[in-house]
Order: C-alpha cells, then structure tokens, then sequence
C-alpha cells in the first residue's frame, strides 16, 4: 500500500494543486516538490480518497477531482462532489517502471468549500 495527502492543511479552492506521495505535505501548485520517483515496477489500483469534510459549500455543485498522474500525464481518477467526502477507483489502473514519476493532482471545481485529503493504493 502507498498514499500520501496534504496532512491537516487544506487544498486550494481555486487553483490546481499537488499533495505529497508517500508524505503528508502541504499542497503546492509545484508537481515537482510532491511527485515520486517509483523505485520498481508494478502497478497501481484501488485508490482511494478522503476529505476532512464534505466539498459542498451552497449554491450550486462543488467538487474535487483527484489523479493519479504517470511522468506528468493524468492516468486515473477519483471525483468527489457535493455531499460526499470519500471515493475510490477500483475498476482502473496504472503500470509503471522504476524511475517513472508518481504525483496526485488536485482539480477543485465549483469553489468547494476548503478539505485536507487524504489518498491510498494498492501498488503490487
């Protein structure tokens, strides 16, 4: 299992951002400072995130989407809207090879009200 997240700070509401790989670190608008250079090869599943609360802040639809992204490409994704505070994606997935670079990718939509996340995955 690997994950990471922004510990107890918040992502923007805003801007695109990046949470830490294997860490949590505040978000950055800088992939750089957050992404992971993948020791081995395997491939990543089941992942899976978590908000300290719901991203609904009134009037209208409020999300976050949250990738996985392979050597700055987005690969697969989670989107948690409205209501919800947790989603997982257990029907994709992603291969890699060492040296390849694993980052998360934070995409707020609709002004959300402000979360920590939290991620998790199988990477085998």
């Amino acid at each position: 299992m690997i994950g990471g997240g922004s510990g107890s700070n918040t992502i923007s509401t805003s801007a695109t951002t990046y949470v830490g790989v294997f860490q949590a670190i505040n978000s950055t608008i800088s992939e750089d400072w957050t992404s992971a250079d993948m020791p081995t090869a395997g491939t990543l599943s089941d992942f899976y995130v978590r908000l300290s609360g719901t991203p609904n802040s009134g009037g209208g639809t409020q999300s976050y989407t949250i990738y996985v992204r392979k050597n700055g490409v987005d690969a697969m994704s989670v989107l948690i809207s409205e209501n919800a505070s947790t989603g997982s994606n257990t029907v994709n997935s992603v291969s890699f090879v060492a040296g390849d670079v694993l980052s998360i990718r934070v995409a707020p939509s609709g002004t959300p009200t402000g979360r920590a996340v939290r991620w998790t995955a199988k990477y085998q």
